[in-house]
C-alpha cells in the first residue's frame, strides 16, 4: 500500500482538484486503518457524492463502488 499512497500523493500534486484521486487515496488510507473518525466521515461523504454523480450519468457500476 505504500506505493499506492505515493501514487495518490503524486496525482494530487499534479491535479490538486481531482476529487477521484483524493477519494481513492482516502479509501486506501481507510483500508490501512490510517484515518481519523473525522476523516472517515469526510471521505464517506465524498464517496457518496461521487456515487450520485456517476449514477446521474448512467454509470451504475462505478456508482455502486463509490456507495460502498
Amino acid at each position: 500500500m505504500k506505493r499506492a499512497d505515493e501514487c495518490y500523493q503524486q496525482a494530487l500534486e499534479l491535479m490538486p482538484n481531482c476529487i477521484e484521486a483524493d477519494v481513492n487515496w482516502g479509501n486506501a488510507l481507510f483500508a490501512q486503518d490510517k484515518l481519523s473518525p473525522e476523516k472517515q466521515a469526510h471521505y464517506a461523504q465524498l464517496n457518496y457524492k461521487l456515487g450520485l454523480g456517476r449514477h446521474r450519468v448512467g454509470d451504475a457500476q462505478t456508482a455502486e463502488i463509490y456507495y460502498r
